[in-house]
């Protein structure tokens, strides 16, 4: 009789547990946009430092610059100079692996800045 109330016990303890876990994690908000700053090395003189660029990434896997489509990722080497910052927005249905992609073609600049943004179609 002893051994049965123990496991009842324990498992009213992890039941209870479980109800704290779920009411804390619906009380966090949402993450919808994240800065990202890269070191910043030591910038050459030129008007293309300061240079704020706007880039669309569509659920398709589609790019834009400042609302021209690219062929990606062969025009955008071409069109997108160093130390500039850049504004990444991106549609909330977009899979993962474009923004993947994406973030691992733009380290190979360098961007003073990258700012991160969801948007609604």
């Amino acid at each position: 009789m002893r051994k049965r109330r123990r496991e009842l016990a324990q498992s009213g303890d992890i039941a209870f547990l479980l109800i704290i876990f779920f009411i804390l994690l619906t009380g966090l908000p949402t993450l919808s946009r994240m800065d990202v700053t890269v070191n910043q090395q030591e910038q050459l003189s030129g008007s293309s430092q300061n240079a704020t660029y706007q880039i669309l990434l569509t659920s398709t896997g589609e790019l834009y610059l400042e609302k021209i489509a690219l062929d990606y990722p062969t025009q955008l080497k071409g069109r997108l100079a160093s130390f500039g910052d850049v504004v990444l927005s991106i549609e909330a249905d977009t899979s993962w692996h474009y923004v993947v992609d994406l973030l691992e073609n733009l380290q190979s600049f360098e961007l003073s800045s990258l700012t991160m943004r969801e948007i609604d179609k």
